[in-house]
């Protein structure tokens, strides 16, 4: 089984870690790194995809607004809620967006819920509640950003948006389907061994990459000090939702 490069990184602001994930797609394009994995929470924040606008946002508040290359439209990250980034290269990815959709349908059916991918609608589904949402963009084969599972995240502020840019849509959790809070290093070792066994990768302790919260983000391996960041353009990107 490969191996690969995971960051633990714990409760992280998103524009801190978008930008360690644009450094990363530069490694991994130039095979300086393998595949790598993110695992985060953010503190709250709202992100709108390719597809999305600024009418999908239904509430004025002071929470921070990204427009960032992903696909799909608008979506909310908070505390509670499990984020991973995926920065691999890959040769199909409706294929690879779909192994990540089984993997935390996977994480929930760990827990004892009928998790399902629906067709026409990206993302994890319980019943007809969302649970997990899924955005990903590409540059020369190679993924960036990825799925959120909502764990303990808290729903209200779901409702200050409209979630992918589905009107209807009513979001679910972990939490709200256990009616309990449930620990959050736990559901990221759940959801690290599905994430494994489908993506047949193994992360190996001496690969993962803890960050405590307050520093800033090292450079990966192999990484130019003096190499000036990617800043992406609309033509070097390729949006996938699934």
């Amino acid at each position: 089984m490969r191996a690969g490069l995971l960051y633990d990184l714990g409760l992280r602001d998103y524009g801190e870690v978008r930008s360690f994930q644009l450094k990363l797609v530069e490694e991994r394009i130039n095979d300086r790194i393998p595949d790598t994995l993110i695992l985060v929470e953010h503190t709250p924040v709202f992100t709108i995809g390719k597809h999305g606008g600024h009418e999908n946002i239904l509430t004025v508040t002071n929470i921070p607004i990204y427009e960032v290359e992903r696909g799909g439209k608008v979506t909310f990250h908070g505390p509670g809620q499990l984020v991973a980034y995926f920065i691999f290269k890959v040769t199909d990815v409706h294929a690879f967006s779909r192994t990540i959709l089984n993997a935390a349908s996977d994480l929930i059916k760990h827990f004892g819920f009928d998790a399902y991918i629906r067709k026409g609608y990206p993302g994890v589904w319980v019943g007809e509640e969302k649970i997990a949402s899924i955005g990903l963009a590409v540059r020369k084969w190679v993924t960036f950003h990825g799925i959120a599972v909502n764990i303990n995240v808290d729903l209200r502020y779901f409702d200050m948006i409209e979630p992918c840019g589905i009107k209807w849509v009513r979001m679910t959790s972990l939490k709200k389907l256990l009616g309990r809070d449930l620990d959050m290093g736990f559901a990221r070792r759940v959801f690290l061994e599905k994430l494994e066994k489908r993506l047949k990768i193994r992360f190996s302790s001496e690969s993962v990459r803890h960050t405590s919260r307050g520093k800033i983000l090292s450079p990966p391996p192999g990484s130019g000090e003096g190499k000036g960041s990617w800043n992406p353009k609309p033509e070097e990107v390729n949006y996938v939702r699934d």
